[in-house]
């Protein structure tokens, strides 16, 4: 399990499937370079950035050592969901299909459902108490770099855990109830490709301090700077753009907003308004950042969501 740890430690921004696959960071890199943001690159060593890597490096270690002794396979998963649809639904296999046309929707099968699950698990995170207790984590960032991706509270990250097993599952049970088959994806360098696209189209740039527009795209697609939005801490964005890859999904709940470029420009981020001392140790403690305090039952975590960015 050490080695297991060392080797997910390292090879993080050599793994295409990352976020930080080192490409993609290059080339973010660059176009923040390219707009001006040169200055705002110091802000890795922000203390609520190197937070970030504190979270993030407790979370590899609990992802090697405990994390596989609680998380169900995928395979489990994929043999009870499709008993479930057998049971429910009575069609038969498309085995005849062409391979093209079974691989290209495999692909977008597993594309457009983990986006779902993704921002399902988002939006309860936000909505269900308890769950925002634990969210309140990431949303703690005072800064956005790329890392903020993995600022998450241990509990959400097996939660995140769990998901992602559960599409993987859901994904091979419909493609072998429609197909009756082994599922066969397009990939690239062994990534979806669809997945591969979204982590190479400046997606980096979402936790970051870069307004990077899609245009009308963002009727389809979150562009960084709608994600940036959502960790704005100004009460007219509170509660809009849970998406991860498209948009869809919040125009489907009326969570769905596009800010003006003048407006994504003058952000500030943290789960209050105003940036006090307690913010700040909200931001960069492991007590602060992890443990919510709940000591007063009038806690605004309760009582006065009016003043807290995460509702």
């Amino acid at each position: 399990m050490f080695y297991q740890f060392i080797m997910n430690s390292l090879s993080m921004p050599l793994n295409p499937s990352q976020r930080i696959f080192w490409p993609f960071l290059i080339s973010s890199a660059l176009v923040a370079l390219l707009l001006g943001y040169k200055e705002r690159w110091r802000e890795l060593l922000h203390p609520s950035s190197l937070m970030d890597f504190k979270i993030m490096g407790l979370n590899l270690v609990l992802k090697a050592f405990v994390f596989p002794l609680i998380l169900f396979s995928s395979f489990s998963v994929s043999v009870g969901a499709l008993r479930v649809i057998r049971r429910w639904v009575d069609i038969t296999p498309a085995a005849d299909a062409s391979p093209w046309v079974q691989s290209l929707t495999a692909t977008l099968i597993a594309f457009i459902l983990n986006d779902f699950l993704r921002f399902l698990h988002h939006y309860l995170m936000h909505r269900t108490p308890l769950l925002r207790l634990l969210h309140r984590t990431h949303h703690s960032a005072l800064v956005l770099t790329p890392f903020t991706l993995f600022r998450a509270h241990p509990l959400e990250s097996l939660i995140a855990g769990a998901r992602n097993i559960i599409s993987l599952g859901l994904t091979f049970a419909l493609y072998s109830f429609l197909f009756g088959k082994v599922i066969n994806i397009y990939d690239f360098l062994g990534v979806n490709i669809f997945g591969f696209l979204f982590n190479a189209t400046l997606s980096n740039l979402r936790h970051s301090p870069v307004p990077i527009s899609f245009g009308l795209l963002e009727y389809i697609f979150i562009s960084p700077r709608m994600h940036q939005i959502h960790h704005s801490s100004d009460p007219r964005h509170w509660n809009k753009n849970y998406g991860v890859a498209l948009s869809l999904w919040d125009q489907l709940v009326g969570s769905f907003y596009r800010p003006t470029q003048r407006e994504a420009q003058s952000l500030s981020f943290g789960l209050h308004q105003e940036q006090t001392s307690e913010t700040y140790k909200e931001a960069t403690t492991w007590t602060g950042t992890l443990v919510p305090q709940l000591k007063n039952k009038k806690d605004e975590i309760y009582e006065d969501l009016s003043s807290y960015s995460l509702q």
